[in-house]
């Protein structure tokens, strides 16, 4: 039986897993989706820290306020214009992936990341 936080992480790694197929499909460039998977990581990981959130993930949190959010975190910890510019174009290119989202059916949990 795995504990709450390997669950977790499976399910992450799932999800993460299933949005690589689908830009595999898309016919992306291998580095081009590599370049978005470490973006969509860093967005969850983002996500799930901020207060509120206590650690959880759920796709319904990627909302326009959190996107404008991390984009001002990036710029206040000096990421470039051209990075927060890439960042906000995987953001946009991933939507249509992301925002169809919802908890799992079997379940009413949040998706959860454990804590670092």
């Amino acid at each position: 039986m795995l504990s709450p936080e390997n669950d977790a992480k499976e399910v992450i790694r799932a999800l993460l897993d299933e949005y690589e197929q689908f830009l595999s499909g898309s016919g992306k460039a291998e580095g081009t989706i590599e370049a978005y998977l470490r973006t969509v990581r860093h967005l969850i990981a983002w996500v799930a820290q901020l207060p509120d959130n206590e650690g959880q993930f759920h796709p319904q949190q990627l909302t326009k306020t959190a996107v404008e959010l991390y984009l001002t975190y990036l710029e206040q910890e000096s990421f470039s214009l051209n990075h927060r510019t890439r960042v906000k174009s995987t953001i946009k290119a991933s939507s249509s992936w992301w925002l169809p989202l919802r908890p799992r059916p079997d379940t009413a949990t949040p998706w959860v990341l454990p804590r670092p």
